[in-house]
């Protein structure tokens, strides 16, 4: 059974920094596609590859649902 918290993200170590990618995730249609932006956020520490740090939301992935 999953729990639903309101914990604060983990602060970022020293020297490093949030960095914003938009994205579009598209469907194919028969008569149009449709496009709809996400956001991925991603840390870049110093002397460290970037990482990613995008909250994820498990709401509606059957994986993740109750029973």
């Amino acid at each position: 059974m999953t729990e639903h918290t309101d914990k604060k993200p983990a602060p970022l170590p020293k020297g490093c920094e949030l960095l914003e990618v938009l994205q579009y995730q598209c469907e194919i249609g028969p008569a149009q596609v449709i496009c709809n932006p996400f956001v991925r956020v991603f840390a870049r520490c110093q002397g460290s590859p970037l990482y990613e740090v995008t909250p994820v939301d498990h709401a509606d992935d059957p994986l993740y649902s109750t029973l």
